[in-house]
C-alpha cells in the first residue's frame, strides 16, 4: 500500500507516536503544498491582476489556473463560478450578505437542526438584518435530514435552504441530487456547507443540482486562511458586491460606478495568493495519488466503526455501519468527560477532538454535553485506528476501576 505519510513532514518531526485524529478540524499539509507556497515567496513573488510586467503576468496566470483545478475537484461548469475566500465561514458570510441585499429580504431560509455553527450564524445574522426568518428542518436519529418535513416547510415558501453536505459531529452524508431536486421543484434556492464533504474525493456539483457551495482549502490539505465559494454563474451574476475596493471596479469617478463580472466583483483587495496556489498545489496532489480517496477513507471509516464497536458502554452518533458515512465517528461515554479524555489520550499521542464540535444545535438535538470525535484523513491507517481504540478502551478501564 503506498505510504501517504512519507509525503507529510508533520510525521517525520513530530515524533513517534504521533496518531492525528482530527482531519475533521484541520489536514496536514503535503511537503509539496509547502513548497508551492516558499517557491512562490522566494522566486516568482507578484500581486496578480493588476501589472503587465512578466512576473505578474506570470503569477495572475498562475492564480486563475487554480480556479479551473478547484472546478474540476467540484465539478463547476465555469471558471467563473469560483471565488476565493478565506474559508467555509467567510464563503457563507459571503453568501448570505450578497443574499440579504437581493432576494433575501422578507423571505424564510430553511436549516437543519444540527448545524455547524458557521452555516446557521451567519444566516442568523443576515435573516436579522433583513426581517427574514429561519425555519428549522428536523433531522433523524441518524443525522439525516427528514425530507418529509422539508417540504412541508417548502409549501409554506422558502428562498433558501442551506445545510452541511456532511455533519460534522454525526458524519451523516447528505443525498445532495436528491434535496436539490426537491428544493427547486419549490423554487427554491439551494446553498450547502461542504467543509465535511470536499475532502472525500471528487464532486459533480453542476450535476447534482447544487447552487452554492462553501468549503476551506485547510480541509483539503491546503493552507489555512484560504476557501472557495462556488456558485452558478447565473446566480453570481445577480448577487451585487459584498466588499469595495481595488480590482472589483470597472469605473468609479464619483458620478459612475460600475462592478466587475463574477469572481472578481466578490473579491475585493489583494488576495490570499500564497493560499491559493498552495490550494492548487493540493488539488494536483490529490489527483495523482495512486488510489481512490473516497475508497481509502470509506474503508477506514468503516474500520473504525467496527473497532468502537468493541469498547464497552459507548454512544455511537449517527449513521449505522452500512450507510453512508462521513469519515469521522463522535462517541459519547456516560460518566465521562470528553475533554478529560481528549486530554489523556493526547498524553499517549493521540490527536482527537472533544467538545461541542461547534455546534450546540447538534448537542442539543441528542442531548448530549459534549463529545469525543476521531476523524480520519489520507494519511491514516488501521495502526492508527488500533492504537486510539486501544488507548480509549485502558483510560477507560482506569477510569471505571
Amino acid at each position: 500500500m503506498y505510504n501517504v505519510k512519507k509525503d507529510f513532514p508533520i510525521f517525520k518531526n513530530q515524533g513517534d507516536p504521533y496518531v492525528y485524529l482530527d482531519s475533521a478540524a484541520t489536514t496536514h499539509k503535503p511537503q509539496c503544498v509547502i513548497d508551492s507556497i516558499v517557491d512562490y515567496y522566494s522566486s516568482s513573488y507578484a500581486t496578480v491582476n493588476r501589472a503587465l510586467y512578466t512576473a505578474s503576468h506570470d503569477i495572475t496566470f498562475a492564480h486563475w489556473q487554480v480556479r479551473s483545478k478547484v472546478g474540476s475537484w467540484i465539478g463547476a461548469q465555469y471558471d467563473q463560478e469560483i471565488i476565493f475566500t478565506r474559508g467555509t465561514t467567510s464563503s457563507l458570510n459571503l453568501l448570505a450578505i450578497a443574499a440579504n441585499d437581493s432576494w433575501l429580504a422578507g423571505g424564510t431560509v430553511v436549516i437543519s437542526e444540527a448545524e455547524h455553527h458557521a452555516n446557521l450564524v451567519s444566516w442568523e445574522l443576515a435573516c436579522q438584518r433583513s426581517g427574514a426568518t429561519i425555519k428549522k428542518v428536523r433531522v433523524d436519529d441518524e443525522g439525516m435530514v427528514d425530507c418529509n418535513h422539508l417540504e412541508q416547510l417548502l409549501k409554506q415558501g422558502v428562498q433558501l435552504v442551506s445545510l452541511a453536505h456532511v455533519s460534522n459531529v454525526s458524519g451523516a452524508v447528505l443525498p445532495l441530487p436528491e434535496i436539490a431536486h426537491l428544493v427547486h421543484r419549490y423554487e427554491a434556492l439551494f446553498a450547502v456547507d461542504g467543509a465535511q464533504g470536499v475532502g472525500k474525493g471528487p464532486l459533480n456539483l453542476s450535476e447534482w443540482g447544487v447552487d452554492f457551495y462553501a468549503f476551506s482549502g485547510h480541509k483539503l490539505y491546503a493552507p489555512t486562511g484560504i476557501g472557495v465559494l462556488y456558485g452558478k454563474k447565473e446566480l453570481l451574476e445577480s448577487l451585487p458586491p459584498v466588499e469595495g475596493g481595488g480590482d472589483m471596479v470597472i469605473v468609479y469617478d464619483f458620478e459612475e460606478l460600475s462592478y466587475q463580472e463574477p469572481p472578481l466583483r466578490f473579491e475585493a483587495g489583494t488576495p490570499h495568493i500564497a493560499g491559493v496556489l498552495g490550494l492548487g498545489a493540493a488539488i494536483d496532489y490529490l489527483q495523482a495519488l495512486p488510489f481512490s480517496i473516497t475508497d481509502r477513507l470509506t474503508e477506514l471509516t468503516h474500520f473504525l466503526y467496527e473497532q468502537l464497536l468493541t469498547v464497552p458502554g459507548i454512544q455511537i452518533i449517527g449513521p449505522k455501519q452500512g450507510a453512508a458515512r462521513g469519515s469521522l465517528c463522535s462517541i459519547s461515554i456516560p460518566g465521562v468527560q470528553a475533554s478529560d479524555l481528549g486530554f489523556l489520550l493526547d498524553g499517549r499521542g493521540i490527536s482527537v477532538r472533544s467538545g461541542h464540535q461547534c455546534s450546540q444545535p447538534a448537542m442539543v438535538r441528542w442531548d448530549l454535553g459534549h463529545v469525543l470525535r476521531a476523524s480520519l484523513g489520507i494519511y491514516n491507517d488501521q495502526q492508527d485506528i488500533l492504537l486510539f481504540v486501544e488507548a480509549l478502551k485502558d483510560i477507560l478501564r482506569a477510569y471505571r476501576s
